[in-house]
Formats: structure tokens, sequence, C-alpha cells
């Protein structure tokens, strides 16, 4: 597996349906294999909100915890993640078509660093997008933190 997708959720909100559908839409251009572990954390009413929106996902691992709590949350996907590398996304956040194709190119350019760092972009209420470029770095020496 080259690829773990790790998305942390708390509740069922529509913005949850956009993100699905962002990732799903990668397979078409993304040449390498990938899966998606979800996280949930929603009461009873949103958890099956949560699973009927993932019906179109492809690869899909679900992960519950009875107590709410990010930080749990984020080791219990990590614990579980099969990929070589790994991608956190919130529910409530989207990624263009082609991402993973380009970060992967990159990686490859970059001779599979064990770090990449990426530029991101916030939609504002107002409708106003601000980039916060985070001039795309690599990190060639790491070491992994123990997940606990």
């Amino acid at each position: 597996m080259f690829l773990s997708i790790l998305i942390p959720n708390y509740g069922f909100d529509e913005s949850i349906n956009k993100c699905f559908l962002s990732i799903e839409k990668q397979r078409k251009s993304f040449i390498k294999d990938f899966e998606i572990l979800i996280c949930d954390q929603s009461n009873k009413d949103d958890k099956q909100k949560v699973l009927d929106s993932a019906k179109s996902l492809s690869n899909v691992k679900f992960l519950f915890l009875k107590k709410p709590n990010v930080l749990e949350a984020r080791k219990t996907l990590l614990a579980n993640a099969k990929g070589k590398y790994i991608f956190f996304i919130d529910s409530d956040d989207f990624v263009e078509d082609g991402f993973f194709q380009l970060i992967y190119e990159t990686l490859e350019d970059k001779n599979f660093p064990d770090l990449l760092i990426t530029s991101y972009w916030i939609h504002t209420q107002s409708s106003q997008i601000i980039n916060k470029n985070l001039n795309t770095g690599v990190m060639t020496s790491f070491s992994y933190p123990q997940v606990l």
C-alpha cells in the first residue's frame, strides 16, 4: 500500500460529502494504490449518516471511538494505517483533482523523502481564498515518533 488517507471525524456535516468525493475522484488520476481510514466519533444518529455518505468510497475502513478525542482518533488512525506514506485530511476539507498524483510526482522527483510539506488554501465565509504557502519542503532524515 502506497498511501493511507486518514480522516478523523466527529459528527456529520454536509462538507464530509465533498471530502469523500474529492478523495474518491483521485482514483482516476493517481497511479498508486491507497486506502481510506475514517475514525468516526459521531453520535448514533450521525454515525449512520457518515456511513451512508461513505458508500461511494472504495477500499475504506471505519474505526470507531466511543468518547470524542481528536488525539486518540489520530493515534488510532496511525496505528491502523498500512501505507508507506500518510495523509491526514479533516472531514470538512477537500483536495483538488489530481492532488495525490502531483504529490506522488513530487515525492518521486525528490527521491521519496520521509516527509513532504505542501501549501494549502483557505476558503473563508466571505468567499475570499487565502493561499497559505509553506514553500513545499522535504525532509530526508526523519525519526518517526512512536504512537502510544
